[in-house]
C-alpha cells in the first residue's frame, strides 16, 4: 500500500524515530531528544502502482477508504 513511512512517536519523556520501506523496518527505533509531549505521527508515501500516482490528497485517501468500507450495492 505504500513505498516507505517514516514514524514518530513522543512517550516515556522522548522522541522516537523509524523509518519503514514497503513495510520492513530499516532499522531499530531510534531515541532522539527528550521530549515531554506525547503523541505519533506517521507520513507514508503511497505505492503509485496501487493508487495510480504518487500524488493523493487526504480527501483521495478518505474517499478510497469510504469506498472499500462501503458494502456492495444490492440494486440491480
Amino acid at each position: 500500500m505504500y513505498v516507505g513511512s517514516t514514524t514518530e512517536v513522543r512517550r516515556d519523556g522522548f522522541r522516537w524515530t523509524q523509518q519503514h520501506e514497503r513495510g520492513v523496518p530499516l532499522a531499530p527505533p531510534c531515541r532522539h531528544e527528550q521530549n515531554p509531549d506525547t503523541g505519533t505521527t506517521i507520513a507514508f508515501w503511497p505505492d503509485p502502482g496501487i493508487f495510480g500516482t504518487a500524488e493523493c490528497s487526504s480527501a483521495a485517501v478518505s474517499d478510497r477508504v469510504r469506498e472499500l468500507a462501503a458494502p456492495p450495492s444490492t440494486n440491480p
